[in-house]
């Protein structure tokens, strides 16, 4: 009889997160312009110029 997965090895469902949607200047970067982004990633992402829209 196979056990039961532990919670460990139980994957997370991201489908309760609220994503943020971030821009960055079109003039300035290349594509990809848009982006949803997990909230704990935000601060990672602005140094390339991504802001929250």
């Amino acid at each position: 009889m196979a056990r039961p997965k532990k919670d460990a090895e139980t994957p997370q469902n991201d489908g309760d997160i609220a994503f943020v949607t971030m821009t960055r200047d079109a003039d300035q970067y290349p594509e990809p312009h848009t982006a949803q982004v997990h909230p704990d990633e935000v601060e990672n992402y602005r140094p390339g110029g991504w802001e929250i829209a």
